[in-house]
């Protein structure tokens, strides 16, 4: 009889011990606040473009469409991939996304000269920005 006495505390003591380390258990759980991501192309350290100073380059066919443009300083080239698989645009001075199908890329131009590009995955597909 001694002993039930004896262990009751005990287990009374570690019952209520692990007890509260369980509760968290009973906390509602923070539901994650989703964040829109930026367009694609989007950079916001260049002023809001315009669509009176933009020249659309359509990628399809493999090929950059017009391969070669001439724009003045401050104007923006947009290329959207109007072809069925993934395409990205490299020069020695800037970098787009992979661009997926439908999905478009949008750079500012405010230094003059003249801007080669090609696709980073197709290589064989280039094209050219004069900006003067």
């Amino acid at each position: 009889m001694k002993k039930t006495f004896t262990l009751l505390p005990i287990l009374l003591c570690f019952l209520f011990v692990f007890s509260g380390c369980r509760n968290d258990v009973y906390r509602p759980v923070k539901t994650p606040v989703a964040v829109p991501a930026a367009p694609t192309g989007f950079n916001p350290d260049l002023p809001e473009i315009t669509d009176t100073n933009v020249t659309e380059i359509k990628i399809s066919d493999f090929a950059f469409n017009p391969s070669e443009t001439t724009i003045k300083t401050g104007a923006s080239v947009k290329w959207t991939n109007e072809d069925s698989t993934t395409h990205d645009i490299k020069s020695a001075t800037f970098e787009s996304p992979k661009l997926a199908p439908s999905q478009s890329y949008l750079r500012k131009f405010i230094e003059t000269g003249t801007y080669e590009y090609s696709c980073g995955i197709h290589p064989s597909m280039t094209g050219k920005i004069i900006v003067e």
